[in-house]
């Protein structure tokens, strides 16, 4: 039952059609960008009450007073000098034109300059996206809070965190668990549960299996308790909503939502581990997790930690001790809490466009948070069959991907990969390594980092040239995809994603671009000629986010992922499951594309 999002079936007639009729809502809807800075901040001030009980010292704070319990806090002078990750976003005017991302890592310190300055200061943002309609003489409705998405608090130094031990022995709170996922696939389950039962560690969790409903639940669960997993612990997932009893990504979806459910909100647990059954684990997989668990509670910029790493191939994955942060959601193999949980439940979708996993890479979902994943994998896919998978032998994930066999033992240098620490390393790192051409020409690189600038629209020939299997980028961190060549790396930057880059080296919104909503069915060349412009592929890329769709139209089933050449757009057809959601892709939109259920969205220079 792997939901591996490997996408072959997608690829095979190279860019498809929209796919509308395969998905259905997902949480989120039309959020305005000062109600949602104010309901930021409400809820700011909030959790600060109720993590730190002084209500007089956040008072103090919010009004830049100077008492001597924060003589030390400076009062910046905008959003973008509050964070470290922000330098040099002023001059780029980032407040204006991404104010929800900025109000997301600016930290909490800062509160009197955290939101509002920052989005009510004058845009020059070169996108001129229309308001929202307001009826006259009212005020437009917040947006419903999900639940516990608090904004988080600001990192710490990584020199002021002392991590807990390694494992949970440090936190006696701490009630982890692992669930292995399975559907109809006794093949599978056996070797992976043989495998995890093994393990070093295994006696800090408590194991379960949970089978979803199919004909073989009996058959699966069978093979759980021979493999020594007592049937107390063994879950039968419920049937699926009979509207998407024929959508296999929906019942997908279903099963994590059970499960998730079940060992949080049910059994109590603080920490889960969920783990598919045709992925064995490596030798050390749990050591990961033990070693990585506190950064969860120590760091609000992460939200997982995961074992798989989508350019771990065998060419370029080798060190089996590195570990690095990436903001595109991995799977397979991953750990989340209940905290977490708590946030995500409000929203989980019913019947996600394109899978549950792409669900979480929504920016209204991961809200910029990021993930700690292993240079080499601790997974091994095992399946050739499945929802997402069509392999064969000989030619599978297990061929072409690497595999660690380095032996139980924690991790070091962990505190490396709090945010604050990590960030400033890769900010060093892209400004001292030598530009490049391609991979090709890092034999010339001196001092071991090579950078090469990228745009979407070349990553085909990127990928194809160091044998990556993803279609679009992944295992990347804000922008940059870096993978191994021999003892150094490669840094790939995307123009357009990275604020690592230099300023002339970024790529920005064409100045006279205008963001103009199409009538539905109706292409871009034709709409932005109506206004006397021209549409440009090359500006398509800016609007392609859930933030600029949200601009322009109600959104009022929230954003989705979905693949098609008119994307972005704003689906309007009544017998459209995903009616009333906004679309975004990983790319291959074009100006001339159409689709008659939807309106797009068009950069009309």
């Amino acid at each position: 039952m792997s939901d591996r999002d490997i996408e072959a079936a997608d690829e095979a007639d190279g860019r498809p059609k929209s796919k509308l009729n395969s998905g259905s809502d997902v949480g989120g809807g039309v959020t305005l960008p000062i109600a949602f800075a104010l309901l930021s901040l409400t809820m700011l001030i909030l959790f600060a009450i109720t993590s730190h009980g002084h209500i007089e010292e956040l008072t103090t704070q919010a009004h830049g007073s100077t008492r001597a319990h924060n003589s030390m806090a400076r009062s910046p002078v905008s959003c973008e000098d509050a964070h470290p990750a922000c330098e040099g976003w002023a001059q780029l005017k980032e407040c204006s034109s991404n104010p929800r991302y900025m109000a997301i890592v600016c930290p909490a310190a800062c509160a009197e300059v955290l939101k509002l300055p920052c989005i009510r200061e004058k845009s020059s943002s070169p996108i001129q996206l229309p308001p929202l309609p307001t009826l006259p003489g009212t005020l437009p409705p917040p947006p419903p809070p999900p639940a516990m998405a608090l904004p988080p608090a600001p990192p710490l130094p990584a020199q002021a965190v002392a991590l807990t031990a390694p494992g949970f022995a440090g936190n006696p709170q701490a009630k982890p668990a692992i669930v292995v996922l399975t559907h109809s696939r006794p093949e599978y389950l056996r070797p992976t549960l043989d495998a995890l039962l093994r393990l070093q560690g295994v006696q800090e969790f408590t194991l379960y299996v949970s089978a979803d409903d199919s004909p073989k639940q009996d058959e699966v669960l069978n093979t759980a308790a021979q493999a020594g997993v007592p049937t107390s612990n063994h879950w039968r997932a419920p049937p699926v909503n009979p509207q998407f009893a024929a959508a296999p990504l929906a019942k997908i979806a279903h099963h994590f939502r059970f499960v998730m459910e079940e060992a949080f909100m049910i059994k109590g647990h603080t920490h889960l581990l969920l783990l598919e059954d045709d992925l064995v684990p490596a030798p050390d997989f749990l050591q990961l997790f033990l070693s990585t668990a506190p950064l969860l509670t120590q760091d609000p910029t992460l939200w997982c930690i995961s074992a798989w790493n989508d350019n771990g191939l065998k060419n370029l994955a080798q060190d089996q001790e590195r570990l690095f942060r990436t903001d595109y959601f991995p799977g397979l193999g991953w750990m989340l809490t209940r905290q977490l949980w708590e946030e995500l439940r409000q929203i989980w979708p019913e019947s996600p466009s394109t899978g549950w996993d792409h669900w979480m890479r929504l920016s209204t979902v991961s809200k910029g948070r990021e993930c700690v994943v292993p240079e080499v994998p601790r997974t091994k896919h095992i399946g050739i069959s499945g929802t997402n998978v069509h392999e064969s032998e000989g030619n599978s994930m297990a061929d072409h991907y690497s595999f660690a066999s380095r032996q139980p033992s924690p991790f070091t240098g962990i505190e490396s990969l709090l945010d604050g620490a990590y960030f400033q390393r890769m900010k060093n790192t892209v400004a001292a390594a030598e530009r490049i051409g391609s991979y090709q020409e890092m034999g010339r690189v001196s001092n071991g980092q090579g950078l090469v600038l990228y745009t979407r629209e070349q990553y085909e020939g990127i990928a194809g040239s160091i044998g990556l299997k993803t279609p679009n980028p992944r295992a990347t961190y804000r922008g940059i995809m870096t993978v191994r060549h021999g003892q150094g790396f490669v840094h790939f930057a995307d123009r357009r994603i990275s604020m690592l880059l230099r300023p002339d080296e970024q790529l920005r919104p064409h100045p006279s671009m205008q963001a103009v909503k199409a009538a539905q069915g109706v292409d871009c060349d034709s709409t932005c000629s109506k206004v006397g412009k021209s549409c440009d592929n090359s500006q398509l890329p800016f609007l392609n986010t859930c933030e600029a769709l949200a601009q322009v139209f109600p959104c009022e089933k929230g954003c989705g992922h979905q693949t098609g050449g008119d994307i972005p757009n704003y689906v309007l057809a009544p017998h459209q499951p995903t009616r009333f959601m906004c679309l975004i892709s990983d790319g291959g939109s074009m100006c001339n594309a159409a689709h008659p259920d939807t309106q797009r969205l068009c950069p009309c220079v």
